[in-house]
């Protein structure tokens, strides 16, 4: 963060505003800063994972999010998810434990693998999540 050296290179004179226009002018600036570094990440994310225009509309909003969490559980930076680092995330999400050893979790993770395919589910192992 830059530090500002006196009121002559302030660029909100306290003279001219009350504290709630110099609160609502710094709000507002870094606001519209925050929104520019999203914009740019977004942006990053879109090229690096090669998103059609569809995708970018659906998932614009989760993008860096969803970017933050996969990579927070690719704790082996290889780009996939192993099937605990799948079942871990599930779990970070709100999943119940109990939920993904049973038959339901195994049809959900099955329709995800035939709708989007590698590199997603890459290694998923299906039979590990059938209840035994």
């Amino acid at each position: 963060m830059r530090k500002v050296k006196g009121p002559e290179k302030s660029p909100v004179h306290a003279s001219d505003m009350s504290d709630f226009d110099i609160f609502q002018k710094s709000f507002f600036t870094v606001q519209e800063h925050l929104t520019r570094r999203r914009r740019r990440l977004e942006r990053q994310l879109c090229e690096e994972y090669h998103l059609t225009t569809e995708q970018i509309e659906e998932f614009r909003a989760d993008l860096v999010p969803l970017d933050f969490l996969f990579r927070r559980f690719d704790r082996h930076g290889q780009r996939l998810l192993s099937e605990k680092e799948v079942l871990n995330l599930l779990v970070a999400c709100g999943a119940d434990a109990r939920l993904l050893r049973s038959d339901l979790m195994s049809v959900l993770i099955e329709f995800l693998w035939q709708n989007t395919g590698p590199p997603w589910f890459q290694g998923l192992d299906m039979k590990m999540l059938k209840v035994p």
